[in-house]
C-alpha cells in the first residue's frame, strides 16, 4: 500500500561506517526532496541497521527518520566482529565489537522525539549472534520495541513470511502519517 518504496545498496569494502552513513544521508535527502516529505521509515538488515541508527541518532538524519525497523542488527555489538577484519579494510571490525565506542554511543544517545526503533531478531541468527545482541533499548523507552522470531536465520530474516509480516505490522501498527 505504499506509494514510495526506495532501496539503497552501499559499499562495505572500504570498512568505513561513516562513509556508509554518508551514502545513506545522501539517499534519504534525495528521497525527501522527491516525495516532499519531512520523514521516512527505514527497514534495514544487519549492518544496515547500525548505519541507519547512527544516521537517525547521531548524524544529519536526526528527526528525518520516523520509524527504523531492523532485522538481525547487533545493536549491542557482536563478538564475531573480528571476522570482519579479514574481509574489509578500515575499522568496521572495531566499530561493531561488543562494548565499542560506537555501540556504547548509539545505546546512550536518545532518539529524537518523533522517532521509533523496532528490532526484529531470532535466536537462530548465528551471524548477529544469539543471546540478546539484537535487543535494543534506550531513551525514551516507549520509542523502542523488540520482537523475536523463531526458527529463522540471519538471511532468512529477509525472506521469511513471518519476518515480512512482522515488519509490516511494526510499520502499520501505529498511527502514522508518514508517506
Amino acid at each position: 500500500g505504499w506509494k514510495n518504496v526506495f532501496s539503497l545498496n552501499y559499499r562495505t569494502s572500504h570498512g568505513s561506517l561513516t562513509k556508509m552513513v554518508e551514502a545513506l544521508s545522501k539517499r534519504v535527502d534525495e528521497i525527501l526532496e522527491q516525495t516532499h516529505s519531512d520523514q521516512i521509515d527505514i527497514v534495514a538488515h544487519s549492518l544496515g541497521g547500525i548505519i541507519s541508527r547512527y544516521y537517525m541518532s547521531l548524524g544529519a538524519g536526526r528527526g528525518k527518520v520516523h520509524h527504523l525497523v531492523t532485522l538481525g542488527t547487533p545493536h549491542r555489538g557482536t563478538p564475531l566482529s573480528f571476522f570482519l577484519k579479514a574481509g574489509f579494510m578500515g575499522g568496521l571490525n572495531t566499530d561493531l565489537r561488543s562494548g565499542s565506542y560506537i555501540i556504547r554511543l548509539l545505546n546512550e544517545t536518545a532518539l529524537p522525539r518523533s522517532s521509533r526503533l523496532t528490532s526484529i531478531s531470532s535466536k537462530f541468527d548465528f551471524v548477529a549472534w544469539p543471546g540478546g545482541n539484537c535487543h535494543v533499548e534506550g531513551l525514551p523507552r516507549n520509542a523502542f520495541q523488540n520482537l523475536e522470531l523463531q526458527n529463522v536465520g540471519h538471511l532468512g530474516l529477509l525472506y521469511n513470511q513471518e519476518s515480512f509480516n512482522t515488519v509490516m505490522n511494526a510499520l502499520v501498527g501505529e498511527s502514522s502519517s508518514t508517506p
